[in-house]
Order: structure tokens, then C-alpha cells, then sequence
């Protein structure tokens, strides 16, 4: 019988038990919450299998990681494209033509579409291009922390919302390397501040968004004040923005940034805790415009749950000039040459 995973609860996984055979199709949406509860249903009965069948998205997909990348033991894994519908003759002259221009004309999703591999990013994704440059030019790889830079945080805050802080380490003017990525849910600050202490860094500034420091009916203070007390810094504020200008801002960013790809482990107390680089990509993968489906027109950035990495991304985009370690000069303004000649403007 057909039953929908995202359904399954605590106390209704029982109405699948005794089930030895469990088919899951369009499996890449599934998320790892589901699988953590299906699976060992299933296999409580002796000789139960599992199949899944999907088309790939992204590699950072729950299923893609479960079964292809780190396929559980005497797992079969079988990769299908068009050749297979073409040997076994189902691959009509019609869906020739298509792929022959698809090939032409949709060469960034021609992988995906008929080759059966996993997109850079989702349809529609802000930084497709950004991210396909930093993966060739192997820009995104692991980044280890350097002792001789402090790292600088940049948040974007929330309680019911993720919480995020992005760790740079800026190694020279020009080059910015993110060397870790940290979110978390219902959790206070100082319970953030103690698990980012727990990385061992040496610390630089941290940077909050610009209403940090409004203050909050409930606690009787505000974000700005908890965290100078709880660092014994004075945190520097992100200026007010949009989403457009953030956007523009870290376009400009993406060539200068080398992006840890670690996904690293986390506390058993904190299984829902992201933490590395990995979990940042995943969300600039992710984080895309609303398409107008009568006319296929961008619209605004879609608010899910992407958006908060994509804020912070953006905020720090537009303070990367500002960020300066301990001991740096800063820069003196050049003014602009100015021609005595008639007519000349200035340089």
C-alpha cells in the first residue's frame, strides 16, 4: 500500500511493522528524520529489503548521502541513464532529438537530466554559477583552521529560526577562507558562545545584523550586550540591507573565497546541530529566487530555511573590506588625481 514518510510519527511508525518490503520512489526528497524512522522498522523482520528509486538532485541530499555515498553494507547500487532506455529499446527517436538539444542548450543541466548525475545546485539557485567556479577551481575543499589568524564570526541570530555563525580567517587583503560553519535551534547565547569556544579558536571580532542591539521585552536586554558580556568584546554591526544589495555584494565576494567542505561531527546531545563548511554550501545550494510559473520571471528570494545562511552570507559580503585582524594597517584613502588641464575631470 502507498504511505507518505514525511507522515510518520513516533506513535503512528507502528502501522508499518510487520512490513518486510518497503519501496521508496522519488526517494531524493526524503529526509534523513524519515529514514531515521522507517529503516529500522523495516528491519526488524528477517530478510526485509528496502528499494529506492530516484533522480538525483543535489549531493548533499539525505538519500544521495545514505545510499551512494556511503551505501550501507551488501547495498546494490545501480547508476541509469538514457543508454540503458536505449539498449533495451525504449528510447524513442523523439527523446533523441531532445537530448542531441539539450546537449546544445542546456549544458549545465544536461548532466542531471539525462545522465542521472547530481546538480550543483537546485533549479533556480542564486549562486549556480558562483559555486560551479569554486568547485573547478577547487576552492571548496577542506580549510583547516591557521593559529596565526583569529577568526572572525559573523551571525545571523534567531531562537524559534536557526541561528547561524559563519568563521573566517582572513589570510590577506584579497583572500577570505571560511574555515568552519555552526547552526543551531532554541538555543541561548551563551550556550552558543560556550559550543564555539569549544572549537579552540582564537577569536577575533564577532559581527551582529544591525538590530542587535534592540531591546528585547521578554529578557530585559538584547543581543548586542549578551554577547559583549559573555566575550568581554564590543561586537561590530552589520549595516541595515536587502536582499538585492546582500545579493550583489556576494557576487562580487565569490571569486576571493576559499570554502571549508568538512562536515564535521557533532555532540550526541546536539544530533540537529550542523556544523562545517559543508552545511554552508548546502545552503547556498539551496537558497533561490520564487519563478513566476505563467512567465518563468524571478521574483523575490524564497524566505525557507536557507534564508538565514544566505543573510549571513550576504552580510558578511558587505563587511569583507571592513574585517582586520589584531595588527593591521589600516589602508590610507588615495584622493583622486585631479587634472589642473581644462576640461580633464579626476582619476
Amino acid at each position: 500500500r502507498f504511505r507518505g514518510l514525511a507522515d510518520l510519527t513516533a506513535h503512528n511508525i507502528k502501522s508499518i511493522e510487520g512490513f518486510d518490503r518497503l519501496w521508496a520512489e522519488e526517494a531524493d526528497t526524503i529526509t534523513k528524520r524519515s529514514w531515521q524512522m522507517v529503516l529500522p522498522t523495516i528491519f526488524r523482520n528477517p530478510g526485509s529489503e528496502v528499494w529506492v528509486t530516484f533522480n538525483p538532485n543535489l549531493d548533499t541530499d539525505e538519500t544521495w548521502q545514505r545510499f551512494v555515498v556511503h551505501p550501507p553494507e551488501g547495498a546494490v547500487v545501480v547508476e541509469m541513464s538514457w543508454r540503458d532506455a536505449e539498449r533495451a529499446g525504449w528510447f524513442t527517436p523523439e527523446q533523441e532529438r531532445l537530448r542531441q538539444h539539450d546537449l546544445i542548450y542546456a549544458k549545465d543541466e544536461y548532466p542531471n537530466i539525462w545522465d542521472g548525475k547530481t546538480r550543483s545546485a537546485i533549479a533556480g539557485a542564486i549562486y549556480t554559477r558562483e559555486i560551479n567556479d569554486m568547485v573547478s577551481e577547487q576552492r571548496y575543499r577542506p580549510m583547516p583552521y591557521d593559529p596565526r589568524f583569529p577568526v572572525h564570526r559573523i551571525w545571523d541570530l534567531g531562537w524559534n529560526d536557526l541561528m547561524v555563525v559563519i568563521m573566517v580567517q582572513k589570510v590577506a587583503p584579497s583572500v577570505l577562507n571560511v574555515i568552519n560553519y555552526m547552526e543551531e535551534k532554541f538555543f541561548t547565547y551563551a550556550e552558543m558562545i560556550q559550543a564555539l569556544d569549544g572549537l579552540r579558536y582564537r577569536w577575533g571580532d564577532d559581527w551582529l545584523p544591525h538590530d542587535s542591539d534592540h531591546h528585547h521585552p521578554t529578557s530585559g536586554t538584547n543581543a548586542w550586550k549578551q554577547i559583549k558580556d559573555l566575550t568581554g568584546r564590543a561586537p561590530k554591526d552589520i549595516p541595515k540591507s536587502g536582499d538585492e544589495p546582500r545579493i550583489r555584494a556576494a557576487r562580487m565576494m565569490w571569486p576571493r573565497v576559499y570554502l571549508d567542505s568538512t562536515k564535521r561531527e557533532t555532540p550526541t546531545d546536539r544530533p540537529d546541530r550542523n556544523l562545517g563548511g559543508w552545511h554552508l554550501m548546502d545552503r547556498l545550494k539551496r537558497l533561490r529566487r520564487r519563478i513566476t510559473k505563467t512567465t518563468g520571471s524571478e521574483g523575490a528570494v524564497v524566505e525557507d530555511i536557507n534564508i538565514h545562511a544566505g543573510d549571513a552570507w550576504g552580510s558578511l559580503a558587505e563587511i569583507v573590506d571592513q574585517i582586520r585582524n589584531e595588527g593591521d594597517v589600516k589602508r590610507p584613502t588615495i584622493a583622486a588625481f585631479q587634472s589642473s588641464a581644462a576640461g580633464m575631470g579626476s582619476l
